[in-house]
């Protein structure tokens, strides 16, 4: 339907390479292969984009595994997918940006658990080009960025699992992975603890 294709036509004179690129002009469709198969069949094969984020900028886009945009997210179309934000346009800069968040997905698709892509809300890209993430269940910034993605989220996973042990986790309000010893927590004061010294003062 979408290269106007009607049975009966006469096969051998069909341009293949005309369907092809037809094709291919949809934003959905990432690749094409049309084959004749005689004596009376045309084969067509697609590769379609499959979304992993919703980037953010003028407007809303979807966003490949290759940190690629493809296509404007339509009014009334259902999402269920991390946003990316921080970006205030799609200059060539963003490309860079946004294989690097593309990466940062990639490797949390490998992840199960609390930091895994299913509990991804968000990346924010920062001036720096390093990341701010959110994860639902975790209510702190998480402050990252290549190299050594993999090794950044094994520390968070050990670092959150202790918050929960010690209690913290809830006061927990950034959390900056981008250390070679190690990672640095910050938190949200404890106004209880405060309440009472003002009191006893």
């Amino acid at each position: 339907k979408l290269c106007g294709l009607q049975r009966g036509q006469n096969l051998l004179a069909l341009k293949l390479n005309e369907i092809r690129m037809v094709l291919e002009k949809d934003p959905w469709i990432r690749s094409a292969r049309v084959e004749r198969q005689l004596p009376n069949t045309l084969h067509i094969s697609v590769v379609m984009e499959k979304p992993w984020a919703i980037v953010i900028a003028e407007k809303l886009y979807y966003m490949n595994g290759w940190g690629e945009i493809f296509n404007e997210v339509g009014a009334g179309e259902p999402v269920d997918l991390p946003v990316v934000t921080g970006l205030s346009d799609l200059g060539s800069e963003a490309g860079k940006e946004l294989r690097e968040v593309a990466s940062l997905i990639r490797v949390l698709k490998k992840q199960r658990g609390l930091i895994s892509f299913s509990n991804l809300s968000e990346v924010h890209i920062n001036d720096t080009r390093h990341f701010s993430v959110y994860f639902k269940g975790i209510p702190a910034e998480i402050q990252m960025g290549p190299p050594n993605l993999e090794l950044q989220l094994v520390k968070l996973r050990r670092l959150v699992r202790h918050l929960r042990k010690v209690g913290r986790i809830n006061r927990a309000n950034r959390i900056d992975l981008q250390y070679a010893g190690g990672a640095v927590v910050s938190f949200q004061p404890d106004t209880s603890q405060a309440r009472r010294v003002n009191k006893g003062a």
